[in-house]
């Protein structure tokens, strides 16, 4: 279990440098911007606009984190050949995959809290934040 877990610092500090990270980040912030100037042209509803648009965007970016660094992450090793240096050593195939799988993991947490921060403090700033909105955000982390 030791080697799987750093395996999976390795894995997180290699997918935070990842270009692929900050376009998504920047996509859901410009969601969320876009989420507040969508609310603005209805009359009634920009609470829960600007609420659903953000959680929208924490989804998606949290699942195109998932599927586009995902899906590389066991690719990039076999390409660069550093797979076959960790697999020589005494390490098997599942601690290998468990532990990207848990840098994977951490890094989607990680993402979700910062993005779920934005958006709280975005509505929270233009006093949308009321006890139906908080409820919204329990729903994201149970």
């Amino acid at each position: 279990m030791n080697k799987s877990i750093l395996i999976a610092i390795n894995t997180f500090k290699e997918m935070i440098r990842d270009r692929v990270l900050y376009l998504l980040l920047f996509f859901s912030f410009f969601l969320i911007a876009f989420s507040y100037l969508l609310g603005a042209l209805s009359f009634a509803e920009q609470q829960r606009i600007i609420t659903n648009m953000g959680l929208m965007a924490i989804q998606i970016s949290c699942c195109g984190l998932a599927v586009f660094l995902g899906s590389s992450l066991v690719w990039r090793e076999i390409e660069r050949q550093t797979v076959l240096v960790l697999l020589s050593k005494p390490i098997s195939r599942f601690e290998f995959l468990f532990g990207k799988y848990l840098g994977l993991s951490l890094v989607l947490i990680l993402l979700n809290a910062f993005l779920s921060l934005v958006l709280f403090i975005v509505c929270y700033k233009f006093e949308f934040f009321t006890f139906k909105n908080y409820s919204y955000f329990q729903l994201v982390y149970f």
